[in-house]
C-alpha cells in the first residue's frame, strides 16, 4: 500500500506540474485580454486622445450619453441591425442546405466538402479585393454574365445597390458552419428516420421532426455567433468602400457605414478614443442583450436529449 505521504507529495507534485502548464497560458490572458478589458473600460470614461494618458481627465458616462444621443451612432447601429438581419438567417440558411446536400452525397464528399467550405477561409481582405474585381461596373464578371442576358450594367458599387453588393459577399462566405452542420446532421441515428417512416412521415415531417431538433443544439451555437461577428461588421465594408485604398479608415458608402466603422472613424480619424471607446463597450452591451434574449428562447426551440 501506497503511505499517506507518498500520496500527498504525489498530489503535491502533480498539481505544481499543473500550475507549471497553465502558468503561461494564464500570464498572457491576463496581459493581452484582461488588462486591456478594464484599461478599454477605464479609458471609455475619460477624455482620452491617445496622446494624453498622463493627463487624463474624468468624464463618468458622459460619452456614453454623448453615444446614446449621437444620431450617426444610432443611425450606423441601425444599419447594422439591418443587414444583420438580413445575413444571418440566410447566412445559417445556407450553411445548412449545403450541409443537407452534403450529407446525401455518396461519392466525391470530400471534394464537394472543400469546394463549398473554401469561401469561410478565404482572408476577408483578399474575398474583399476579389468581389471588388466581380463587382467592377465596365469589366466587372457579374456585368458580363448579365449582359449576356441582355441587362444593363449595373453600378455595383454605387449609392443604389452597394448593399446588396455587400450581401452578396457575406452570403458567399457564409459556409463557415458546414461541417458543424454537416457532423450534426451525421449524428442522427438513421432508426429515428425509419422509424418515422414506418409510420408514413414523409420529407417534410421528417425534417422538421427529427432533423431540425436533433441539430438544434449546432443550430443555436452557429446563431449566437451570426450575431456576435455581424454585429461587428466591418472589413468587408471597408474594403467595397469607393476609396478602398485608404486601408481601414476608408468611409463607405451611407447604406454599409456600420455601428463599427463610426466606432473606427471616432478613435483613429478624430483621435476621440475614450468616446469611440465608449462605443465599442455600448456595442458590447447590445450583443450581450441580444445574447440572453437567445439564450432564454432555447428552452423553447433547442432540443438536448435529456
Amino acid at each position: 500500500m501506497v503511505s499517506k505521504k507518498k500520496f500527498w507529495n504525489a498530489k503535491r507534485r502533480e498539481a505544481m506540474l499543473f500550475y507549471i502548464l497553465v502558468f503561461p497560458f494564464v500570464t498572457l490572458f491576463i496581459a493581452i485580454k484582461l488588462v486591456p478589458f478594464f484599461n478599454g473600460l477605464y479609458l471609455s470614461m475619460t477624455n482620452y486622445t491617445g496622446y494624453n494618458y498622463d493627463r487624463l481627465n474624468w468624464v463618468g458616462i458622459n460619452n456614453y450619453q454623448r453615444v446614446l444621443t449621437d444620431a450617426q451612432a444610432m443611425a450606423a447601429l441601425g444599419r447594422t441591425f439591418l443587414i444583420g438581419l438580413l445575413t444571418i438567417p440566410a447566412g445559417l440558411a445556407i450553411g445548412l442546405g449545403c450541409a443537407l446536400l452534403l450529407n446525401k452525397a455518396r461519392k466525391g464528399l470530400g471534394v464537394f466538402r472543400t469546394l463549398i467550405y473554401l469561401p469561410s477561409i478565404v482572408p476577408t481582405v483578399a474575398a474583399g479585393l476579389m468581389w471588388r474585381i466581380i463587382f467592377n461596373t465596365n469589366a466587372g464578371l457579374l456585368n458580363t454574365i448579365l449582359g449576356v442576358f441582355g441587362v444593363e450594367k449595373i453600378l455595383w458599387l454605387g449609392y443604389d445597390h452597394i448593399r446588396a453588393a455587400l450581401i452578396i459577399m457575406m452570403l458567399w462566405s457564409s459556409t463557415g458552419t458546414l461541417l458543424l452542420n454537416l457532423a450534426a446532421l451525421q449524428g442522427i441515428p438513421v432508426e429515428l428516420y425509419e422509424s418515422a417512416a414506418l409510420d408514413g412521415a414523409n420529407g417534410w415531417a421528417k425534417f422538421s421532426r427529427i432533423t431540425i431538433p436533433m441539430i438544434s443544439p449546432i443550430l443555436f451555437f452557429n446563431l449566437l455567433m451570426g450575431i456576435i461577428n455581424g454585429l461587428q461588421l466591418y472589413g468587408q465594408v471597408v474594403l467595397l468602400a469607393p476609396d478602398g485604398s485608404n486601408g481601414i479608415l476608408s468611409i463607405p458608402l451611407r447604406p454599409t457605414y456600420t455601428y463599427m466603422v463610426h466606432a473606427y472613424q471616432q478613435i483613429l480619424g478624430y483621435s476621440r478614443f475614450g468616446y469611440g471607446l465608449a462605443m465599442m463597450w455600448v456595442l458590447v452591451f447590445v450583443i450581450a442583450i441580444l445574447i440572453v434574449v437567445v439564450m432564454r428562447s432555447q428552452k423553447y426551440w433547442v432540443f438536448y436529449g435529456d
